[in-house]
């Protein structure tokens, strides 16, 4: 929240002419703009921070890694979106019922930038809006597993889903 990230600064498009940032953090009403460390952040700045990001990336997120991502419904939540409803191909909401809410996978979201076919092969999504819930909960030899994902010693194994 400090305009240090590569959304809060100016683009440039193929022809070389310069772009608005997509978003920016020099205005963060009505909270106070707070860099990523300070010991005063809240959890409405970190709805604020994944709400912002997921308006302005055009699909850039790596992939959600939770098991209730979407927006939920909160009404103490500033950012308003997409309740419900359901994600198409061209990035619009159908049925969805807008309102104050908040990204639920916003603690756990990666955005990175690598070699996407590299990613893919790997086995990530690389286009969020092909990220599914994980909801299939199995038993196997390697322990507790969740969709793709697999419990160690009661912590989460954060790896590409193996399928």
């Amino acid at each position: 929240m400090n305009n240090t990230s590569i959304l809060t600064q100016p683009g440039l498009t193929p022809l070389g002419v310069v772009t608005e940032p997509p978003t920016n953090w020099t205005d963060c009403f009505p909270l106070e703009c707070l860099t990523f460390d300070d010991v005063n952040i809240t959890q409405a700045h970190i709805d604020m921070a994944a709400a912002r990001m997921a308006e302005a990336s055009d699909n850039n997120f790596l992939r959600w890694l939770s098991l209730d991502r979407g927006f939920k419904a909160d009404y103490t939540a500033f950012q308003e979106g997409p309740i419900y409803g359901r994600l198409l191909s061209n990035g619009t909401w159908e049925n969805a019922l807008w309102g104050n809410g908040r990204w639920t996978g916003s603690s756990t979201w990666l955005l990175v930038q690598l070699d996407s076919a590299k990613l893919q092969e790997m086995g990530w999504e690389v286009v969020w809006k092909d990220a599914h819930q994980e909801k299939q909960v199995r038993f196997t030899d390697e322990g507790f597993r969740v969709g793709g994902y697999r419990l160690a010693d009661g912590q989460l194994v954060l790896h590409p889903p193996q399928y």
